[in-house]
């Protein structure tokens, strides 16, 4: 099994483990905020969450990343 995300630049069946018999989770379509609980100051989130939306939705309920992955 691999996930594939839409800025994956590889093409699915050379990255697919065993050919075509394997299976690829694509994780475009998951990309939403669950909840955010500003009083334990967490958030719950789908895969497919980009950093830009988590930095945006986490404002939105007054919190902000301690730290962010650079790429």
């Amino acid at each position: 099994m691999k996930v594939a995300t839409r800025f994956s630049h590889n093409i699915p069946k050379l990255v697919c483990p065993n050919g075509e018999d394997g299976l690829i989770i694509y994780t475009k379509y998951l990309n939403c905020v669950v909840e955010i609980d500003a009083e334990e100051m967490t958030m719950t989130l789908d895969n497919g969450v980009t950093l830009r939306q988590l930095s945006s939705e986490a404002a939105k309920g007054r919190l902000a990343l301690p730290y962010a992955a650079y790429w």
